[in-house]
């Protein structure tokens, strides 16, 4: 769980009815890609598997400490598959 406040059993702040234009319910930034992943119910190892990476790599992209719009583009291609989404929906925001 990401906040002891948390109003989700299961602590997904990504899909959680409170997130708002981006923002989880603390007013912190939710990844599109933390997003999508939540909406698909897969953890970082799942995605990082999927896309034959390391959970830390996921990781980094998802709470923004890499730049997910300097990805590569096989990479982003790789993770979009992976979620079920375009590469533009992972990408945009």
């Amino acid at each position: 769980m990401r906040y002891a406040d948390c109003q989700r059993a299961d602590g997904n702040c990504a899909v959680c009815s409170l997130v708002n234009y981006g923002r989880d319910c603390h007013n912190n930034p939710v990844s599109n890609l933390a997003y999508y992943r939540g909406l698909r119910e897969m953890t970082m190892q799942q995605v990082a598997d999927a896309v034959g990476k390391s959970r830390g790599w996921v990781g980094d992209y998802e709470a923004g400490r890499r730049d997910i719009a300097n990805m590569t583009l096989g990479n982003a291609v790789k993770l979009a598959r992976a979620l079920g989404v375009s590469a533009e929906e992972l990408l945009d925001g």
